[in-house]
């Protein structure tokens, strides 16, 4: 998340996997499959989308993957 303490969150949320014997799945696809997707809601803009991806490439998905165990890309799948 911007503005806030990420290494702590991670570092909960592998403590949480550890506790409990967790796997953590994280579901991808990519820009265009993602952006198609996201204009077909109702209400959806395209620059919110935009805001929303590079905060997901450049501030989420780094963490999630160091904690995923599985990343699905589901860009092919409809």
């Amino acid at each position: 998340r911007s503005c806030s303490d990420n290494n702590e969150r991670l570092q909960q949320i592998r403590d949480f996997k550890s506790k409990y014997s967790v796997l953590i799945a994280v579901i991808t696809a990519d820009h265009d499959t993602l952006r198609e997707r996201y204009l077909s809601c109702a209400n959806s803009v395209e620059e919110k989308f935009e805001d929303d991806w590079n905060d997901w490439q450049l501030v989420e998905y780094p963490y999630w993957k160091q904690c995923a165990d599985y990343e699905i890309d589901t860009s092919n799948v409809s």
